[in-house]
């Protein structure tokens, strides 16, 4: 693989001079798994020419090197010829640039709130089996108050039991 710049700097200077032979360092094959053909290495040259291509004079000289690039070239003429149907990809393009950006929005946005309602959830849960485990706690404390009222209620019976029984001895003597 190569960089723009680095071809820009290194080789492209030489393409447009006309110079096209496949060097050694416009390729390393051990980055490819099929072997790599001159036609293969030729476009390669062609294309990264082609982005490199800043003037209309290295464009011409571009074409004239690489013949098979002239389609591209008169494409690329037909939408100088016609600016609005430029303008007009363009506003296509970032509409839909828009309406993704968009659509990315809402999908961060709805998992952000999917996330916090699952916190909220949990946490609610939580507070939730807190107050179950208090009432129940306090249910227990109330049973054994009950229970512990109901053996007070008794043991009070059994001591007027008692007392009555005492005062009618008292009397009886």
């Amino acid at each position: 693989m190569i960089s723009l710049d680095t071809f820009r700097k290194y080789r492209y200077s030489d393409i447009i001079e006309g110079t096209i032979e496949i060097k050694e360092c416009d390729y390393d094959e051990d980055v490819y798994e099929k072997p790599l053909t001159d036609q293969m290495l030729r476009d390669r040259l062609a294309f990264l020419s082609l982005f490199v291509t800043e003037t209309v004079d290295e464009a011409i000289a571009i074409q004239n090197i690489f013949p098979e690039l002239s389609e591209i070239f008169n494409e690329m003429n037909e939408y100088l010829a016609r600016p609005e149907e430029v303008l007009g990809m363009f506003s296509e393009a970032l509409r839909i640039l828009n309406h993704n950006t968009a659509v990315l929005m809402v999908d961060e946005y709805r998992k952000k709130y999917q996330e916090m309602e699952k916190n909220l959830k949990k946490e609610m849960k939580e507070k939730l089996d807190d107050k179950d485990k208090q009432i129940s706690s306090q249910e227990e404390l109330l049973k054994n108050q009950e229970q512990q009222h109901k053996k007070d209620l008794e043991r009070i019976a059994e001591l007027e039991a008692k007392l009555n029984s005492i005062n009618k001895s008292s009397n009886n003597i």
